[in-house]
């Protein structure tokens, strides 16, 4: 979908108050929060506003998700959230499978590729 923008997941009010701040700075206006209780929205539907608050499986891990941006605007993005003294989150950008994947969907296959990362070995995405 054509809608360049970023997800911040599972973030709190002050961290999210400086992304905003500073994507507004880099000309990303377009920021969607969401939190765990969205995790059954699939990514589709996420940017198209159409957001549902019903799951009860609580994925609490932390998510930047970039949609439709150039990567020096994501690499740019992530180097300055080090700057931010943001702790550090997970990362994505969505592709053409993964905006159909839930939105905890895709946080398990971020958790299994950290994970993964850590062990120095490759990561198996979660089916659903």
């Amino acid at each position: 979908m054509s809608r360049p923008c970023i997800i911040i997941c599972n973030f709190n009010d002050k961290e999210v108050k400086l992304l905003k701040t500073y994507g507004s700075m880099m000309g990303l206006k377009d920021q969607i929060r969401v939190n765990w209780t969205n995790g059954n929205t699939l990514i589709k539907d996420i940017l198209e506003d159409n957001i549902s608050s019903e799951c009860e499986e609580e994925i609490r891990d932390r998510a930047i998700i970039f949609n439709d941006l150039p990567n020096m605007k994501v690499s740019m993005f992530i180097d300055n959230m080090k700057k931010m003294r943001i702790a550090p989150a997970m990362k994505a950008i969505v592709t053409d499978t993964s905006i159909n994947w839930t939105l905890s969907h895709l946080l398990k296959n971020l958790i299994e590729e950290r994970k993964a990362e850590r062990q120095g070995r490759e990561a198996k995405h979660v089916e659903e």
